[in-house]
């Protein structure tokens, strides 16, 4: 059985109406279906494929959850880290995790530079936010250079 993808169906249904909210920040359903099917298809052409794993290093927030809706959408899992770890228990998570691909907060930079040259096996840093260091992606160039088109292996069915 399909799964359904219920942001497709919202943003067919009620294209304008609210998706998510936080704090004044509105996000509309056609808006959501639309940044989430652009990063999916930046994170295949980067290569991140079905399966892989993807550590997400953010509190709850617009991004996070566009950021796994995306994921979902591509069949790649989703590692949430704790935001309160220290510096040994994330180079364990990035170790352990064999993600390709870790999205973090940008408030959360200096812990994880102090980590990442450790992390070999993460060949992306995505930052969620405005300070990008030179060793990473920005997550809203990511979703300006992708497609709008829902993945071809999308549960949308639409």
């Amino acid at each position: 059985m399909r799964a359904v993808d219920v942001i497709a169906l919202h943003a067919q249904a009620r294209p304008s109406g609210v998706a998510l909210i936080e704090g004044e920040r509105r996000l509309a359903w056609a808006e959501l279906f639309e940044r989430r099917n652009r990063l999916a298809s930046s994170l295949t052409r980067l290569g991140v494929a079905q399966g892989a794993h993807a550590v997400i290093d953010s509190r709850n927030s617009l991004e996070f959850l566009l950021v796994a809706s995306a994921l979902r959408a591509i069949g790649v899992i989703p590692v949430p880290m704790n935001h309160r770890l220290v510096a040994d228990e994330v180079a364990y998570i990035l170790d352990h995790s064999d993600a390709p691909v870790v999205f973090v907060d940008d408030t959360f930079l200096p812990l994880i530079d102090q980590v990442r040259t450790g992390a070999t096996k993460v060949r992306h840093w995505i930052v969620l936010g405005t300070a990008r260091p030179a060793w990473a992606e920005s997550l809203d160039r990511l979703i300006a250079s992708g497609s709008p088109d829902p993945p071809p292996d999308s549960a949308s069915g639409l």
